[in-house]
């Protein structure tokens, strides 16, 4: 017979816990941050467990939260009581006044439900040790330990893998069956970045005016005849104007659809305008592109929409217009702050999503001062962190804009200044104002 164990409790850490969820609660930028992580399970105290899921409920479903709501969805769920009652959730979001130290904390709250696995795993080993199973029984545990331990660092790979993995992407660009990249439909433009990858964050930087809007809708409505999901979120322009826009892009004739449109209602021809959307209708009523023009939502609230359209497998690639008007975060007031925890979230939610994010972002007034007004990277450097987390930068300009004699007049430039898999350059684009269609100038 073997000797009784002392029975100990598992180890855990309530104030760990109660740090993370008060920081989700203060803060839901942290959310994205914490769901690398941690799950419901991480959590050893039962009240807790429930707390984290309504957060993630809510988080998902793009709804606000803060103490009301989470007491609201407890009780609607039937565990406010078991949570602790509204004192405790009261309580619980002053635990922290800030979420500075919330990584801290999930990697407490973290070893401690892996050192709970391991306990647990090793005391059904021995349990069946002891009632005489042979060793050869106990391999199942021993491995089931080895897994757990070695997810605490998923991202140790051995170099062979690695390599492995890269040659399958290579055979797979070479196939033209990669799944992966999106290729915007413009030779030069995608032979310079080789595609738009799945977690990256692309920033298209330009001063007003010069065409970052009418830009961005003709890669989405390049990628949407393609077949893919575009997800516009768009903080500038209404749904309706972008869809204007589209239309008219792609109409035939030498009518232009904006102009028709805009023009007073004695002079309108509505015989004109109704044959030009019966033929809209036709070319792009069945695009797969998705706008958002709600301005309301600050980066947290925007990815849970993102992570519902995921769950429906209408995501594709995400397009946001722009960077400077989504809404700040509870408890940011300093616009480089704002600036710095969206591009960070932003780039967090394109690896969690596995789409490609594409902002759009002004660009200080320094390149106004300047004698040559063509953008560099640095005109970025006072956005926060957008220089950093971005994967790829484009910086458009127009010089027919700044100098109306101009050589290049109907040209837009589109400079590649950034970019982490490979080349940089510039591809000159045809832009016609009055439709609003671009090109590559081969193409026209």
């Amino acid at each position: 017979m073997g000797e009784p164990r002392e029975e100990r409790a598992l180890p855990s850490d309530a104030n760990a816990e109660a740090g993370v969820l008060s920081a989700m609660i203060v803060d839901n930028g942290c959310i994205p941050i914490v769901m690398e992580d941690l799950d419901e399970a991480s959590f050893h105290r039962e009240a807790h467990k429930n707390i984290y899921r309504v957060i993630m409920n809510l988080f998902s479903n793009a709804m606000p939260i803060d103490i009301l709501t989470v007491i609201d969805k407890l009780k609607e769920n039937g565990t406010l009581e078991k949570s602790g009652g509204t004192p405790y959730i009261s309580e619980l979001a002053d635990t922290v006044l800030s979420s500075d130290h919330v990584k801290h904390h999930v990697q407490i709250v973290k070893q401690n439900a892996l050192r709970r696995k391991v306990i647990i795993t090793s005391t059904s080993m021995i349990d069946e040790l002891y009632r005489g199973r042979t060793i050869e029984s106990a391999s199942g545990y021993i491995k089931d330990i080895v897994t757990l331990t070695s997810e605490t660092d998923k991202k140790v790979i051995p170099i062979k893998d690695i390599c492995m993995e890269s040659y399958k992407d290579m055979r797979d660009y070479y196939n033209n069956s990669d799944g992966k990249r999106i290729y915007l439909g413009w030779k030069h433009t995608d032979n310079i970045i080789g595609g738009f990858r799945p977690g990256n964050l692309i920033i298209i930087g330009a001063r007003p005016s010069m065409g970052k809007t009418q830009y961005a809708i003709n890669i989405a409505k390049n990628l949407s005849f393609k077949g893919k999901h575009v997800y516009i979120k768009s903080y500038e322009m209404s749904k309706v104007e972008i869809v204007n826009r589209l239309i008219n892009m792609c109409l035939s004739g030498d009518r232009v659809f904006v102009e028709e449109l805009q023009k007073p209602r004695k002079y309108m021809d509505i015989q004109l305008l109704e044959s030009m959307y019966a033929e809209a209708i036709e070319i792009i009523g069945d695009l797969t592109i998705y706008i958002d023009d709600y301005t309301g939502d600050d980066v947290t609230r925007l990815y849970g929409r993102l992570m519902q359209a995921k769950a429906a497998d209408k995501l594709d690639l995400v397009m946001i217009d722009y960077l400077q008007l989504m809404k700040f975060s509870p408890g940011i007031k300093d616009i480089r702050d704002h600036l710095s925890m969206t591009s960070r979230t932003l780039k967090l939610s394109a690896g969690e999503l596995g789409v490609p994010v594409v902002a759009l972002s002004q660009l200080n007034r320094d390149v106004e001062k300047r004698d040559n007004k063509r953008p560099r990277l640095s005109d970025l450097r006072e956005s926060g962190t957008i220089e950093q987390d971005a994967d790829s930068v484009f910086m458009l300009y127009r010089d027919d804009y700044y100098n109306k004699d101009t050589e290049y007049p109907n040209i837009i430039e589109v400079d590649v200044v950034k970019n982490r898999h490979g080349k940089i350059g510039i591809v000159n684009m045809i832009y016609r104002k009055d439709t609003g269609a671009m090109g590559e100038m081969d193409e026209y």
